[in-house]
């Protein structure tokens, strides 16, 4: 009041005490009253209570800090998914190649290898690509394709993925059906459950002893579902080590052993047979072995289930004329689609390792197509892309992006600014080349067709 007094008024915040003890923020303005020959007469209090405004405001400062955070994550992911598989693109492209080679064709026993190089490379693709998506689990927006599967084939994938690391410790993998189970489709995404199946085989092969054994067993359990049983007998583990086993990174002790690994496979088994509206359970004996059962549901029986299942792209066998322009400043990524384009020899490459260098090729020598990457010397993200078809002589050439980055937001949002494309890297040789078919075939014609590939 003594500000008041002087001033005529005073506003300040105070936190007063209710009648019951109870605490309350309060604005409080303080007039001073006075008579017509100036004296004080006494003051006008009036308290405003700002509890839920303030705790707004804290709500509405907290809100900006996560969007700020969440699109840091973002842009890390974009960054690490760019980082790693970058190097798997000419791994698995160099494979494809080799394997479809006709001039120096492989042997039957070179091409069985390169298809395991391929099987497994792929995989590890999935792999980093869970291991980048554990946020959106986490946050509930990782996106399943439920649908009816056949679980043979997909056991048959699982194990010729793991085929050689069961090889290499000896250990001996058998699978089992109970009667029917094998023939009734279980509700499942196709790609995930292979990746839940690898993780548990790997872990029972790793984990086990020379000469062991490792069973996989497929069963009805009730009415609606199925249990998927992976049992070994191998060094098996303690209560402590089971009431840990679904902490991310923790590799139960056993992270100075020479069997390679995370920590964070299981976890993300867990979570993926989750959003699968599955169970799964761990029971483990020291020395005796390790079970892991998988529940899933059961759907109606399919005609032909592995009819679902996509299919790559076929290559179309008129080989296209055409200018492509591709803009990628990784000398071994650039070098991987020369040797791809070498099998449509009516089509000319133009290559450029920066967006000046591209867009200056674009204007003089008009191409029929550009493959651009996204994480350029002079360009980032949809700068390139916005600056390609912001050019009066280049808006109207389709573009293809061609990246290491395959977070979903980027994608979408680089068809959204208008790309007619978006191929992720490791690329498929077979898709590589049927984009570029189709969209020089129908260079010609208005508003070619827009596909993405996540």
């Amino acid at each position: 009041a003594c500000h008041a007094r002087h001033a005529g008024y005073e506003v300040r915040d105070w936190t007063l005490v209710r009648a019951d003890g109870s605490p309350v923020e309060v604005s409080q303005a303080v007039t001073a009253m006075r008579a017509a020959d100036g004296s004080l007469r006494g003051f006008l209090c009036v308290a405003l209570d700002v509890s839920q405004r303030r705790r707004a405001a804290e709500a509405e400062v907290a809100r900006r800090a996560a969007e700020a955070a969440s699109q840091a994550k973002t842009e890390f992911l974009s960054r690490m998914s760019h980082e790693l598989r970058t190097p798997m693109n000419a791994v698995l492209g160099y494979a494809q190649l080799m394997e479809m080679s006709t001039q120096e064709p492989p042997t039957p026993n070179q091409r069985r290898q390169l298809q395991q190089v391929q099987r497994s490379g792929w995989h590890l693709v999935q792999l980093i690509d869970d291991v980048l998506d554990m946020a959106r689990v986490e946050s509930g927006h990782m996106q399943l394709t439920i649908e009816a599967v056949d679980i043979g084939p997909l056991v048959e994938r699982a194990r010729e993925i793991v085929a050689p690391l069961m090889r290499s410790g000896g250990v001996a993998f058998s699978f089992d059906t109970g009667v029917g189970s094998a023939a009734v489709p279980l509700l499942a995404d196709s790609t995930r459950l292979v990746q839940v199946l690898v993780n548990l085989l790997s872990n029972a092969a790793k984990y086990n002893r020379p000469g062991g054994q490792v069973w996989l067993r497929c069963e009805p359990s009730g009415d609606d579902a199925v249990d998927l049983t992976v049992r070994d007998d191998g060094i098996g583990m303690d209560r402590s080590q089971l009431d840990q086993l679904f902490q991310p990174f923790n590799r139960l002790g056993r992270e100075t052993s020479a069997v390679p690994g995370t920590g964070i496979g299981l976890v993300i088994s867990r979570r993926l047979v989750e959003l699968m509206g599955g169970t799964i359970q761990v029971d483990s004996e020291v020395g005796v072995g390790t079970t892991v059962t998988v529940r899933l549901r059961t759907a109606a029986p399919s005609a032909d289930a592995a009819a679902m299942l996509p299919s790559a792209p076929a290559a179309q066998p008129v080989s296209p004329r055409g200018c492509v322009l591709y803009i990628e400043d990784n000398v071994v990524n650039a070098t991987l689609m020369r040797e791809m384009l070498r099998q449509r020899p009516a089509v000319k490459l133009l290559q450029a390792s920066t967006l000046a260098e591209g867009l200056q090729l674009a204007v003089e020598r008009r191409p029929d197509l550009i493959l651009l990457d996204l994480h350029l010397p002079d360009a980032q993200g949809s700068e390139a892309l916005d600056r390609i078809l912001a050019h009066p002589r280049t808006r109207d050439t389709p573009v293809v992006i061609v990246s290491a980055d395959a977070t979903r937001s980027r994608l979408d949002q680089m068809i959204e600014r208008g790309a007619t494309a978006y191929l992720t890297k490791p690329v498929s040789v077979v898709q590589m080349l049927a984009t570029i078919d189709g969209l020089l075939g129908r260079r010609s014609q208005p508003g070619a067709i827009k596909q993405t590939t996540p």
